[in-house]
């Protein structure tokens, strides 16, 4: 089972005719969009939920110069949500208010396309907004980002074992929506943003109050002491762990570098996790920097299908979606998925396509290819 969420912006305005000549309205929508679904990447299927609240401001403005700002908050409620990679689900609901004294009417077609790899989900449409008989239609679209993906990633890379079943439940519904629309209110790609929030929180401890990232690849770790040659040496293990076969001369190179990016962030504007203050120690900003760094190369590594992680956690998915998931366990320990109905093996076996998400731009800042 995978979450899906993401704030979908809807802005323009509705001129008046006929009995509301010189009437207008402005319109600023925030539709903040969760889909649950249970994905087959080996089918290329889903079926689930999806929940929109639409929260609806703006000014009303009369013909004779007075106006009043409004708001309004609609809840679709959960609808049934189901389809496949290689056609787009089409789904049409209507919503009503009272503005004023004036009786709105949300009319709203949209199309959703679940991306390649199932780490997004495409949307786009249009909403016929409806007073007192005259309408006005106008064009949205927008992407929701898959949370359930970097919040089993992350922490498994980091720590050899999975979080717990209610560990990544919080991180789902209450860590990452955050994240996620803060990346693509600022044109970030999500998942790789989701996956470098986790990997600076992750960097000081995870639930059970495990340092076993800072003990392995923090700067007390004496073969990687918080120096040039000890952050290379976080680099070339954290590029051989998460990338496997698939590093290149690249890699190692790219990661110093988001480490040596993040010491000055982390630097200058201080760490607000783990119980650090303004003022970090060095050794603090250093492990910040490499936590942060390592959720750079695991979004990367998630987003282009590079290396082993993706088709583990995909299993992983799977093997949460059947009953079977071990939390707390190894990636590598987890059993082999059941292959779904229609499906000739499991998602284990499948070999990686580089893909680009549907509706994210390429992460041109994280490439190493």
């Amino acid at each position: 089972m995978a979450t899906y969420t993401g704030t979908i912006s809807i802005n323009g305005t509705i001129v008046g005719s006929g009995p509301l000549a010189g009437d207008s309205a402005t319109i600023a929508q925030t539709d903040n969009a969760t889909a649950i679904l249970n994905t087959n990447p080996t089918t290329q299927t889903y079926a689930g939920t999806i929940d929109q609240i639409i929260t609806t401001s703006g000014t009303y403005s009369l013909a004779g110069g007075s106006s009043a700002p409004f708001t309004n908050t609609q809840d679709t409620g959960a609808q049934s949500l189901s389809g496949n990679e290689s056609q787009p689900t089409t789904l049409t609901f209507n919503e009503s208010a009272t503005i004023g004294l004036l009786p709105f009417t949300f009319s709203v077609t949209e199309t959703l396309q679940l991306s390649p790899d199932q780490s997004s989900i495409s949307v786009s449409g249009t909403e016929k907004i409806t007073v007192d008989g005259q309408s006005s239609t106008l064009a949205f679209s927008g992407t929701l980002a898959n949370t359930t993906i970097p919040a089993v990633a992350v922490e498994a890379s980091m720590y050899g074992a999975t979080g717990t079943s209610a560990e990544i439940a919080s991180l789902v519904t209450n860590f990452l929506p955050a994240q996620v629309a803060n990346a693509i209110a600022n044109g970030y790609n999500p998942q790789i943003y989701a996956c470098e929030t986790l990997g600076l929180v992750f960097a000081f401890g995870n639930e059970t109050g495990s340092m076993a990232f800072a003990n392995n690849y923090g700067p007390s770790n004496a073969v990687m002491p918080n120096t040039t040659a000890g952050d290379a040496a976080f680099a070339e293990a954290a590029a051989s762990l998460i990338f496997g076969s698939a590093e290149t001369s690249n890699t190692v190179p790219a990661i110093e570098q988001w480490v040596a990016n993040w010491k000055a962030f982390y630097t200058a504007s201080g760490i607000a996790v783990g119980g650090v203050s303004s003022n970090p120690t060095p050794e603090q900003i250093d492990l910040a920097a490499r936590g942060a760094a390592w959720g750079d190369a695991i979004g990367l590594a998630l987003f282009d299908h590079l290396g082993p992680f993706p088709a583990l956690v995909t299993n992983f998915l799977e093997d949460a979606a059947q009953g079977t998931a071990v939390y707390g366990a190894s990636l590598l320990a987890q059993p082999t998925a059941a292959a779904f109905q229609g499906a000739a093996t499991a998602s284990v076996t499948t070999p990686a396509d580089h893909v680009q998400v549907t509706g994210v731009a390429a992460p041109v800042d994280h490439a190493i290819m």
